[in-house]
C-alpha cells in the first residue's frame, strides 16, 4: 500500500446550535464516551493510515483537550503522527479561513509526511469505511482526484444542501452541486477526497493564483471540466449531522442494536481518549432500560431510552426519558426530564419538570444551572 496522509477536515462543518457554541462538532460528545472526530481518525487508523492531520477552522480548545498527543489513534507511534493544523493568521477572517489557506500555513505537515496520496474526510458525516480499496481504485483508474459518494433514493428529504455529484456512465464527476431536494435519486458526496501529493500541490498553487477564498471543494468544482475526477461508491451506514435535531435523532437511533451494529463491529474499533473513571454505580432504587451509561456515573433514579455521559450524577427520584445527558452533568432529586439535551457540567436542581418536543429537544447549555 502506498503511503497515505489522512486529513480530518473541519472547515465548513455545520453548527449544532447551542451545542457547538464553545466547541466544534469534531469534539462534540457522541454516545456518552466518544467525540465525532474519533470516527474519522479511527477510519484512518483501521485502514492502516498512521499519519494524520486535523484541519481546524475554529474553537481549538476543546479539540486539543480531547486529542491530547494523538497517540491513541496511531498504530505506529515511531513513524506515525496526529497533528492539529490551525491557521492563526486567518482565524479572525472567515473568508480567508479555509482548508487551502490552512494547508499552506501548515505545509510542514505535508513536508513531514512521506505520503504519496492524501485523503480528506469530514467529521460531521458518520460512516465506517476501509479506505484501502478506494486507494487501489484511485490508482487503477489513474484519476487526478477520486470523490467518494453514496447513492441515495430519498434525496427529496435527506442530505439537503449537501453536495450532490453528477456522474457520467463511467463514473467521472461532471458537476458538483447542492442537493435542493428536487430529485429522489441522487449521488450524495461524502465530502471525502483522494488526491495525489503532486496534484494537491498544484491545487494549492492554483488557489493562490486564482482566489485566496477558494477551498478544496471550490477548486474541485471549478476544475471538474478540466480534470479527470473519478468517483468511488460507498455502501453502508451514513448519517449527516447538520442540526441539533439530527444530533438528537441520530444519537438515540443507536439504542437500536441493528443500527449500533452498522457502525460498531469487533474488527473495526473506535479509538478515543480514555479516562480513569470507576464503573457505573447504581443505587438500590435505580432503574435503567434501553440506555447507554458511561463510566463514572452515579445512577440513583430512573433512566429510559437515554444516553448518559461520563461522571453524570442522577439523584433519587429523578426520571430521565429520551434524553442525552453529557459528561459531568448533575440531575437533582425528583427531576423529570423528557426529550432534552443536557450539556456538560449543567445542573438541573431547581426546575423539576423539563420537557422538550421529540422534533425539537429542549437544550440546557454547558455549565447552566436550572
Amino acid at each position: 500500500m502506498p503511503h497515505i496522509l489522512g486529513l480530518a477536515n473541519l472547515h465548513g462543518a455545520p453548527k449544532l446550535g447551542p451545542i457547538t457554541e464553545r466547541r466544534s462538532i469534531a469534539s462534540t460528545s457522541f454516545l456518552g464516551r466518544y467525540a465525532f472526530v474519533d470516527f474519522t481518525l479511527s477510519n484512518f487508523s483501521n485502514s492502516g493510515i498512521d499519519q494524520m492531520g486535523i484541519l481546524v477552522e475554529e474553537k481549538l480548545r476543546s479539540l486539543v483537550r480531547h486529542i491530547g498527543n494523538g497517540v491513541v489513534y496511531n498504530a505506529n507511534t515511531k513513524r506515525g503522527f496526529c497533528s492539529i493544523m490551525y491557521n492563526e493568521q486567518y482565524a479572525p477572517a472567515p473568508a480567508y479561513n479555509n482548508d487551502i489557506n490552512n494547508l499552506i500555513e501548515n505545509h510542514w505537515v505535508l513536508d513531514q509526511s512521506n505520503a504519496d496520496y492524501i485523503i480528506f474526510a469530514p467529521c460531521h458525516l458518520l460512516y465506517r469505511m476501509d479506505y484501502r480499496d478506494a486507494i487501489k481504485y484511485h490508482i487503477q483508474k489513474k484519476a487526478s482526484v477520486t470523490m467518494i459518494y453514496m447513492k441515495c433514493s430519498d434525496g427529496k428529504n435527506s442530505f439537503i444542501n449537501m453536495d450532490e455529484l453528477k456522474l457520467d456512465e463511467n463514473g467521472r464527476v461532471l458537476e458538483i452541486q447542492k442537493n435542493k431536494g428536487a430529485k429522489k435519486n441522487i449521488n450524495v458526496s461524502l465530502e471525502t477526497y483522494i488526491i495525489s501529493r503532486s496534484k494537491l500541490e498544484e491545487f494549492l498553487e492554483f488557489a493562490k493564483d486564482t482566489s485566496h477564498f477558494f477551498s478544496i471543494r471550490d477548486v474541485l468544482s471549478y476544475m471538474t471540466g478540466q480534470l479527470f475526477i473519478h468517483s468511488y461508491e460507498y455502501q453502508g451506514y451514513l448519517r449527516a449531522f447538520t442540526s441539533v435535531e439530527d444530533y438528537y435523532d441520530f444519537s438515540l437511533e443507536f439504542l437500536n442494536p441493528k443500527v449500533l451494529n452498522e457502525l460498531f463491529v469487533p474488527e473495526w474499533p473506535i479509538y478515543t481518549r480514555t479516562n480513569d473513571t470507576p464503573p457505573v454505580r447504581y443505587g438500590e432504587e435505580a432503574k435503567v432500560s434501553n440506555s447507554f451509561v458511561a463510566n463514572g456515573s452515579i445512577i440513583e433514579g430512573s433512566v429510559k431510552g437515554s444516553i448518559i455521559g461520563r461522571s453524570v450524577i442522577i439523584e433519587k427520584g429523578a426520571k430521565i426519558e429520551n434524553c442525552i445527558v453529557m459528561s459531568d452533568a448533575h440531575i437533582g432529586a425528583n427531576a423529570k426530564l423528557k426529550n432534552c439535551i443536557i450539556d456538560r457540567y449543567a445542573q438541573v436542581l431547581h426546575c423539576n419538570d423539563l420537557k422538550g418536543d421529540p422534533k425539537k429537544p429542549l437544550i440546557v447549555r454547558e455549565r447552566d444551572i436550572v
